[in-house]
C-alpha cells in the first residue's frame, strides 16, 4: 500500500506496524500539535512536553504492530497512549511514591491502551468538529465537576488522591466522578 496524507489513520498505522516511516511522518504530522496541547497541559513545562511528545511516539512506533485493527479508532488510541505517558511523566516528576519501574511490561500494561472493538471508528478531522460541542458540555458542568474531571483526567489522581488533595471523603469524590461523567456521556450521546 502506497500511503499518503491522504491515507486514512487506520491504513498509516497498519504501514506503521510494517515500519514505514513516511507513514510514520504522516501521522506525527496530523497529529503532533493535538498531542503536545494535552501533553503540555498535563506535564506543566514545555522541555518535559516535548520530551514526552518524543517518547510517545517512539513507544507508538514500537507498539504499533498491537494496535487492534478491528478498533478502527487510531486518534482515541493515541490520545489515551499521549495521556498515560504524559500522568506517568508527571507522576514521576512529582516523585510520587509506589511507581514501579518502568520496563517493557509496565509499558504494556499502564501506557499502552487496550480499547474495545466496540468503539467507533473516528478520524482525526471528526474528533475537532466534536471540540466545540465538548468544550460547551464542560462549560456548563459546576466549578466542582470541573475540578474532579481535571484532577482525574489531567492529573491522573484516583478517588483517594483526589480526596487527598481535596480534603473531602473518598466517597464524595467517587459520586462526584460518577455524576459528571454520566452528564458528559448523556450530553455527548444526545
Amino acid at each position: 500500500m502506497a500511503t499518503s496524507n491522504k491515507s486514512s489513520d487506520k491504513e498509516l498505522m497498519l504501514e506503521i506496524a510494517n515500519f514505514d516511516s513516511n507513514a510514520f511522518g504522516y501521522l506525527y504530522d496530523r497529529y503532533s500539535a493535538l498531542l503536545y496541547t494535552l501533553i503540555k497541559k498535563i506535564v506543566g513545562d514545555q522541555k518535559t512536553a516535548e520530551d514526552t511528545l518524543s517518547n510517545t511516539f517512539l513507544i507508538m512506533w514500537k507498539r504499533a504492530h498491537q494496535f487492534d485493527p478491528k478498533i478502527n479508532n487510531v486518534y482515541a488510541w493515541l490520545m489515551l497512549l499521549t495521556r498515560n505517558k504524559a500522568i506517568d511523566v508527571l507522576k514521576r516528576k512529582r516523585g510520587d511514591h509506589g511507581l514501579p519501574e518502568y520496563t517493557e511490561e509496565y509499558e504494556m500494561k499502564e501506557i499502552v491502551p487496550k480499547l474495545s472493538p466496540e468503539i467507533g471508528a473516528m478520524e482525526l478531522e471528526n474528533a475537532m468538529k466534536m471540540n466545540d460541542k465538548i468544550k460547551g458540555i464542560i462549560n456548563s458542568l459546576t466549578d466542582a465537576q470541573k475540578l474532579v474531571l481535571d484532577l482525574s483526567y489531567y492529573e491522573g489522581l484516583g478517588d483517594k488522591g483526589i480526596s487527598g488533595k481535596l480534603k473531602i471523603p473518598a466517597s464524595t469524590v467517587k459520586i462526584k466522578l460518577q455524576s459528571t461523567m454520566g452528564i458528559l456521556m448523556q450530553k455527548l450521546t444526545n
